[in-house]
């Protein structure tokens, strides 16, 4: 049934456990993400909302007609609580200076 929207999504965590996008290469995740674009696509959303995350580059190769997917309508960095799913710190990481250089995941 073509024609779904999904309001809440995650492209960048959608096919994968939170670990394994804590820690794999930004590479490899645009990748993994981008099958599961098509997939969701073939699931019959054809739009969705991404509320929180680096989805620009994937949403401009779809729009563009590089791979497949839906249309997706990107928030940008996510807001959230210490400990919840927006907070990618390792639970062994403790919390930086003021004044410390932004990590990885932050940068993204």
């Amino acid at each position: 049934m073509p024609g779904l929207i999904d309001a809440h999504w995650h492209t960048m965590l959608a096919a994968m456990p939170q670990a394994v996008a804590m820690t794999a290469d930004l590479g490899y995740l645009y990748l993994a993400a981008a099958q599961e674009a098509q997939r969701t696509l073939l699931r019959g959303f054809t739009s969705v909302r991404d509320a929180g995350g680096p989805a620009f580059a994937l949403k401009r190769a779809i729009d563009e007609g590089m791979v497949p997917g839906p249309r997706i309508y990107p928030s940008g960095a996510m807001v959230s609580q210490t400990s919840g799913h927006g907070d990618f710190r390792l639970r062994s990481e403790v919390p930086r200076a003021a004044n410390e250089p932004l990590s990885l995941v932050e940068r993204t």
